[in-house]
């Protein structure tokens, strides 16, 4: 251990019981901070599985404790193996982000051995995007490389993407991503968290509070698994990404995001060859009863991204067909994304040699041909002296 003193303490709280869901949660107690109270709300379907180690308390403050640089006591039990991956995880990230994420030390009142889960079988994070569609399918076709027991629950998270206020947002959402699961008899259970307004540094710690769920249920299941932000071509640093996810479980449950290999356009090669797999398919922002608005940046990089890989646009995406949400960012001309250049010819190349999508997808061709311009514009200016541009601007 470290000499510098002790500055932080984790106290888990004792479960509580709000209608018929029961909240697990932590106190942390930082020097030179207020206390921070986080709390997970899980369905009474699966109260009785979450464990009994503070292994996700701890994963869900860990960027609160590297924003302190803490020398942290947890009082409760730790797998020994997650802290050494802790310990890993905490070295990349400070490399990302050396402004804002320092050195911890962490100690706990027992570091435990892995443990045999009660049950050899996988639970896994499903939002029923494109995202988690295609790292379920991928599992259920047995596409990794390595065994991974079935998946037999799945998790919908609020307090995430979808506020926890928005109540009836939830509800849509759950329904939806229930009925993508039907048909394979996985049951998806809900559960809420208030971690994204007590977290610092979001986006770039939002993959702790992936990890974090997962670990809730540790010594019941065997894995958990979500599906990749990023695949292994990307090497821009993210708060899911190939080098950190796996660090975020223990011996006793590992973490598993095995569709690194696919990236956007993959993936919906992959989804688009699965029968139904893209039925009711939800990735917009602003959904409502009516499902995906069809203009918004998120439905219009979906769309492109099927185009691109040669496949039909999913008709759950409202693409040729709009709804109106009545709300300026999301009309087109207000598409923030901008996709790469390889994407952009990828598309255009697929609009040139196909003269019925033009006609489909005006809209997108149109945007997607003044992006082209716009890169030949950056680059004639990048050839431009420095000099020259300083003075222009």
């Amino acid at each position: 251990m470290t000499e510098k003193k002790l500055s932080a303490h984790l106290w888990p709280l004792d479960p509580t019981r709000i209608d018929d869901e029961t909240r697990h949660g932590l106190r942390l107690e930082r020097s030179g901070y207020p206390d921070t109270e986080i709390w997970f709300q899980v369905s009474e379907t699966l109260a009785g599985s979450v464990t009994d180690r503070c292994d996700p308390l701890l994963i869900s403050v860990l960027f609160h404790l590297m924003q302190a640089q803490s020398h942290v006591h947890v009082h409760g039990e730790v797998t020994e193996s997650l802290l050494k991956n802790l310990y890993h995880f905490v070295d990349i990230v400070r490399t990302w982000w050396p402004s804002m994420c320092f050195p911890i030390e962490i100690e706990a009142d027992a570091l435990l051995p892995d443990r045999t889960a009660l049950r050899n079988e996988t639970i896994m994070l499903y939002s029923g995007g494109l995202d988690a569609r295609c790292a379920f399918h991928w599992h259920r076709l047995k596409k990794s490389r390595e065994y991974i027991p079935p998946i037999t629950n799945a998790l919908l998270v609020r307090g995430l993407n979808i506020m926890l206020d928005e109540e009836q947002k939830y509800d849509l959402a759950f329904r939806a991503a229930q009925r993508s699961l039907a048909p394979y008899n996985v049951p998806l259970h809900k559960v809420a968290t208030n971690w994204f307004s007590e977290s610092p540094f979001w986006p770039h710690s939002h993959g702790t509070l992936l990890g974090s769920l997962l670990q809730l249920f540790e010594g019941s299941f065997a894995v958990g698994a979500f599906g990749s932000s990023s695949a292994y071509s990307d090497f821009s640093p993210g708060g899911s990404h190939p080098l950190l996810d796996h660090r975020l479980g223990s011996g006793s449950m590992p973490v598993r995001v095995d569709d690194y290999c696919l990236d956007r356009l993959g993936k919906s090669a992959f989804l688009a060859g699965i029968d139904g797999a893209n039925d009711g398919l939800l990735v917009c922002h602003y959904f409502d009863e009516k499902g995906n608005c069809g203009q918004c940046e998120k439905c219009l990089r979906t769309a492109l991204s099927f185009i691109a890989s040669g496949c039909p646009v999913p008709p759950a995406l409202n693409i040729v067909e709009p709804m109106d949400r009545s709300v300026a960012t999301k009309e087109m001309s207000h598409m923030s994304y901008q996709p790469s250049r390889e994407l952009i010819i990828a598309a255009l190349g697929r609009f040139n040699t196909d003269a019925s999508l033009p006609r489909r997808y005006p809209r997108i061709y149109r945007k997607l041909r003044w992006l082209n311009i716009q890169f030949h514009a950056q680059e004639l200016l990048g050839t431009l002296p420095l000099l020259w541009r300083l003075k222009r601007r």
